[in-house]
Parts: structure tokens; sequence; C-alpha cells
């Protein structure tokens, strides 16, 4: 099976943001260093809040990932824990929402899975000749052969 969605490695999940704050925490601390009477708690504080927070939102936002499979004649998505089979034949219609650079793509199914009746999800960046998203193109064209 293909995958249709970006996988995240450890680097761009975990260390890039850790980084980013880590690099924002020793700028204040530089920053408080230089004052006449720095509060190195206070500093201390809200970059450990920081780094809790950075944390429960990469985790929460992992567990509700969208992976998407292409099987041929259906789509196996994935949300966390659970699994389901989409067959093209079960698709009502494929819808495309753009935010500047980032494509989203939207499944209307004819009847709600597991998985609830709209399943959205960010395929892997690549694009056609014509600039359109190479994955929603494809799976346009292969919805209207089945229909």
């Amino acid at each position: 099976m293909m995958p249709l969605t970006v996988k995240y490695s450890l680097w761009s999940q975990w260390v890039l943001p850790y980084t980013a704050v880590l690099l924002i925490c020793l700028w204040e601390l530089h920053d408080e260093a230089a004052k006449g009477r720095p509060h190195f708690g206070t500093v201390y504080f809200v970059c450990g809040l920081l780094c809790v927070i950075l944390f429960f939102t990469i985790r929460k936002h992992a567990a509700r990932r969208v992976e998407v499979l292409d099987g041929g004649t259906f789509l196996e998505v994935s949300v966390g824990a659970e699994s389901e089979k989409v067959s093209f034949s079960n698709i009502e219609r494929i819808e495309v929402q753009k935010f500047f650079r980032l494509t989203c793509i939207v499944l209307v199914l004819k009847v709600p899975g597991k998985l609830g009746q709209i399943i959205s999800f960010y395929p892997i960046p690549t694009r056609d000749l014509s600039g359109q998203n190479e994955v929603f193109e494809t799976l346009k064209r292969r919805l209207e052969v089945r229909q």
C-alpha cells in the first residue's frame, strides 16, 4: 500500500520544536542576566511551563494524526489506534481546502464509518504540472472513473 500522508520523524515532531523553545528561553535568560537585579526564577518557571505545554500539545496532535494508505480499490484510514478501510464506492465526493501552500483533502462518505462521515487529512505535498496537489488530483480522477 502506498502512503498518501506524511509521516513525521522524531526530528520534526520533537527535536525541532523543543530546540526552538529552548533557544527562546536561552535568549530570555541572556536578557535577564544583563539586568541589574535579574529574576531567574520567573524565567525558569515560564520556560518550564512552555516545555510542559509543548509536550502535551505534541502528544495530543500525534494521537489525532490521520494516516491514509492507498490500497488500490480502497483507502485505509488510521486515526491513532483506530483503522478503517474506505471503499471508493463509499466516497460521495472529494474536496480540497487550501491555506497558502498547505492542502487539506476532505473525503465525504455516503455511509459513515467508525471514523465518521467526513475524513480530512494532509496529503504528501507534491504538485502536478497544473500546480494542484498530485494526491488530490489522482484521487479525484479515480473517483470519477468509479462513478
